[in-house]
C-alpha cells in the first residue's frame, strides 16, 4: 500500500508518533491517518485501545480511515478509491 500510494504522488509515513505515545501506522499527505487492523483486533481490550487511540488521531486533526488486511489485499481498487476521497475532503 505504501508503495502504491508513492507511485500515486502522495507523501506516506509510516509509524508517526501522536502526543499520548501511540503510533498511527500509515499517514499520508499529512491529513489521513490509517490505520490497520487484523486479526489481533477482535478483542475487546483492543477495541477499546483502539477507540482512545481514535479519539487522538481526530483531536490532533487528522481525518481517520480504517481498513483490514483483507480490504488491502483482495479490494485495493475501492479502498484506493476511499483513500482518495477521504484525502480530497480533508483538503
Amino acid at each position: 500500500m505504501r508503495v502504491l500510494l508513492t507511485l500515486g504522488g502522495h507523501r506516506v509515513e509510516s509509524r508517526v508518533e501522536l502526543p499520548d505515545g501511540t503510533w498511527i501506522d500509515i499517514l499520508v499527505d499529512g491529513v489521513l491517518a490509517i490505520e490497520l487492523d487484523g486479526s489481533t483486533h477482535l478483542g475487546r481490550e483492543q477495541r477499546d485501545r483502539d477507540r482512545c487511540k481514535d479519539q487522538m488521531i481526530t483531536r490532533v486533526g487528522h481525518v481517520l480511515a480504517q481498513y483490514s488486511s483483507r480490504q488491502l489485499i483482495e479490494q485495493w481498487d475501492a479502498t484506493y478509491h476511499d483513500i482518495l476521497l477521504r484525502l480530497s475532503v480533508a483538503r
